[in-house]
């Protein structure tokens, strides 16, 4: 079994891999696979398309990422480990912030991470029925402890992310890379073992708008003729997300030093900058020209070389025949230049560009196909990988593999025109396809016609040789004749048959092409009724912004009045807190002075005590010498 396991800490969405997780999801609900992933995608869809995250419901979404409407059906059907967020939640304060945490987890080993990662994996492992056990872990950004932990127990990762050819312009491709998706790719490795192939056993190899009219989605073929138009600027810089964590975790080169070094280099008007499509940040940066083209190939087109930090623009500006620059270590950094300064034009090998697409990018929906994902276990050869990718390309595109054996200048012109286009890469009118296959058909009607006569007039001659021996021997070269005659008709009829089998595959291609047609009509009017209903959202949200904005005022005039009202509270809590402040003040005055008074009353307590003293003394003497009076008296009056 093969074990997706989603995790991220970016901050651009809080679910940025939700729809990975839905593509996964399809896959492993058919054997109940389990999934490891953080405790939110498990989450029942119907929240989130509650929510409007069209990961969830959205058809278009649905359709280009090529899974099946998730329910919480489907989520049951799935082990679900999911990690706790509280192992997460005590890096990041730790660290400080939630982008230090995953910067942190990309390019060091977590050990709370990793023993949680080996319990779940170990014990999947063990409860596993029927003997089953891990066969590869399929991830989208993998951590170094996922990486550890995954060699330690001896199961390889198959690391994906969308390819460098892409909607709309492409065909769906992806990466599939045992190493990793960015710097630490197997790209350099596998395109050597390929070329050392190449040397003992020939493969096909084709010319990039050999290449183009195999990949271009079908409404892009007509850029083919635009592959050799003059460029109108000397250098298109192409930036990627302001804020790319993954890109963080690897470099510090950034958006402001690519465009400074180009600028050094390069007059203003020789530049066009085109900013990534899928930037959330929206950044604006000060350059004159900026391109504002639908897709990055009609970009390319515009520019004589294209520079960029590490993006998937630089295979696609190689595919076309441009010099790529890339600055900092990537997939195709070792085919790019990265001295801005040099303005030599360097174009990739073509042996390189063939590998790239049909050897290295896989099919798309090759991804998530546990056959195939079993078959790359095998360790094919890079020539078995490229041929099997080759034919898949060829079969989905109704190419004859017999047209390989064309020469070069003729098999473009093949190519094109079996899948309905002419040499410019414009859709054949039917009308015209279908004038030649009439004629066809009345020469055909016309030789069977003859032959039939031949064949009456043959059986004639000898009808008559039964009665006329004689005429038998004057009729021998006549009958030989005939005999060579009727020959020639078999060898016609022959040549019929197989022009009938061919006419047979070119009206059924028709039909295909005419159903293909139908089909793409179908998804033209899903896509305006798509359209229809983003426009009705925005209108939606544009009210419901305006709603916003008036509730908005309510409460700034809400917000003024209460902050006046504070303000006013404020100063009369200052008017109160002065009051106070003063009432303390005299509060401290009489409390004084009752102390003084106290003191002064506690004094005069102990004066009168020492007066009543004295008067007590006073009274004793005064009494005592009262009572010695009369006694004195007596005595004088007896003498």
């Amino acid at each position: 079994m093969f074990i997706p396991v989603i995790f991220t800490l970016s901050i651009e969405s809080d679910l940025r891999y939700l729809w990975i997780f839905y593509k996964y999801l399809n896959l492993a609900k058919k054997f109940g696979w389990p999934i490891i992933s953080q405790e939110k995608y498990f989450e029942d869809p119907a929240k989130y398309a509650k929510m409007g995250m069209f990961e969830a419901f959205h058809p278009a979404t649905l359709e280009l990422y090529e899974y099946e409407k998730p329910t919480e059906y489907d989520i049951s059907l799935i082990q679900k480990y999911a990690i706790p967020d509280s192992l997460l939640t005590s890096l990041i304060e730790k660290l400080g912030s939630q982008s230090d945490a995953w910067i942190y987890l990309l390019r060091n080993r977590y050990e709370p991470l990793e023993k949680y990662l080996h319990t779940v994996i170990r014990k999947i492992n063990s409860q596993a029925p029927n003997g089953e056990s891990i066969e590869g872990i399929l991830t989208f950004n993998s951590t170094m402890s996922l990486l550890y932990i995954a060699k330690k127990l001896k199961i390889p990762v198959f690391h994906n992310e969308w390819g460098s050819l892409r909607p709309p312009c492409y065909r769906k491709t992806a990466y599939l890379d045992f190493k990793g998706t960015k710097k630490n790719s197997e790209l350099e490795d596998r395109y050597n073992k390929f070329t050392t192939e190449t040397q003992t056993v020939s493969c096909p190899i084709f010319s990039r708008k050999e290449i183009l009219s195999l990949i271009l989605d079908y409404s892009y073929m007509d850029a083919i003729s635009k592959f050799d138009n003059e460029p109108e600027f000397e250098m298109g810089i192409a930036t990627p997300a302001s804020f790319d964590d993954i890109l963080l975790s690897e470099t510090y080169n950034n958006n402001l030093e690519l465009i400074l070094t180009v600028r050094r280099n390069y007059l203003e008007d020789e530049v066009v900058l085109r900013t990534h499509p899928g930037d959330v940040s929206n950044a604006k940066y000060n350059i004159r020209n900026v391109d504002n083209s639908k897709s990055s190939m009609d970009f390319i087109i515009k520019c004589r070389r294209v520079a960029t930090i590490n993006s998937n623009v630089a295979f696609e500006t190689m595919l076309w025949g441009k010099t790529a620059y890339t600055t900092s270590n990537g997939h195709y950094n070792f085919k790019a230049l990265d001295n801005l300064s040099e303005k030599d034009e360097n174009i990739a090998d073509i042996e390189f560009i063939n590998f790239v697409v049909f050897g290295y990018l896989i099919p798309y929906e090759f991804m998530t196909d546990e056959k195939y994902l079993r078959w790359r276990l095998t360790n094919p050869s890079e020539l078995e990988i490229y041929n099997y990718h080759l034919d898949y390309y060829l079969s989905c595109r109704g190419v004859d593999k017999q047209l390989l054996n064309l020469p070069p200048e003729q098999r473009l012109y093949a190519f094109l025109e079996c899948q309905g286009f002419d040499a410019a890469g414009k859709r054949l009118n039917d009308a015209e396809t279908n004038k030649e296959l009439i004629s066809i058909l009345n020469r055909t009607e016309s030789l069977s016609e003859q032959n039939v006569q031949i064949k009456y007039l043959f059986n004639k001659i000898h009808q008559l040789l039964q009665y006329n021996k004689e005429l038998g021997e004057s009729l021998d070269w006549h009958i030989e004749h005939v005999k060579k005659q009727q020959t020639h008709i078999e060898y016609q009829d022959s040549e019929m048959a197989k022009l009938g089998e061919s006419l047979d595959w070119h009206i059924e291609h028709v039909k295909n092409q005419q159903t293909h047609i139908e089909y793409q009509d179908s998804e033209m009017a899903k896509l305006g009724e798509s359209l229809d209903w983003h426009i009705e959202h925005v209108k939606n949200q544009q009210t419901h912004i305006e709603y916003q904005d008036s509730e908005m005022a309510k409460l700034g005039e809400s917000l003024d009045w209460h902050i006046e009202h504070v303000k006013n509270q404020q100063t009369h809590i200052e008017h109160q807190n002065t009051e106070m402040a003063k009432l303390r003040e005299s509060l401290d005055w009489h409390i004084e002075h009752v102390k003084n008074q106290q003191a002064h009353i506690e004094h005069q307590d102990s004066e009168m005590a020492k007066q009543k003293e004295t008067l007590l003394a006073m009274e004793n003497s005064f009494s005592w010498r009262i009572t010695r009076i009369p006694r004195a008296i007596k005595r004088r009056m007896l003498k």
